[in-house]
């Protein structure tokens, strides 16, 4: 498996999204020691990120509808509470939002089947 797979360009495309809003770029002055040490610093949040969704992931059936979708929420519910911060999780109304995008990614069958095997790969990496 190469380091750079569907979850690290999956994470690595929101945190682009997230850095590129207005008032975000005071990060464009940082010396290369600044960078080298911010990419450390994001590599072990990703391998934290990983082993919280793969713990989340343990007990579901993926080879199952019921279980793929349970997956898909966990795996977005905790990206999504890592990148914007636990208060996210307390508000209702996300949960909501949470159901319509996994249901809109499960809509296409393309998308469900890199989801599910993005799920598949994260459940049984160490």
């Amino acid at each position: 498996m190469t380091s750079i797979n569907r979850f690290d360009r999956a994470l690595e495309t929101l945190r682009q999204a997230l850095a590129e809003r207005p008032g975000k770029n005071a990060a464009a002055g940082k010396s290369s020691q600044g960078r080298e040490v911010g990419r450390a610093a994001a590599s072990n949040r990703t391998q934290q990120l990983r082993r919280r969704i793969k713990d989340r992931l343990a007990s579901l059936d993926l080879s199952q509808r019921a279980g793929q979708e349970k997956g898909a929420t966990i795996f977005l519910e905790t990206v999504l509470g890592n990148e914007f911060g636990a208060e996210l999780l307390e508000d209702p109304a996300f949960y909501n939002l949470l159901a319509d995008v996994r249901n809109t990614m499960f809509a296409d069958q393309g998308t469900q089947k890199d989801l599910v095997s993005l799920l598949m790969e994260l459940k049984g990496s160490n």
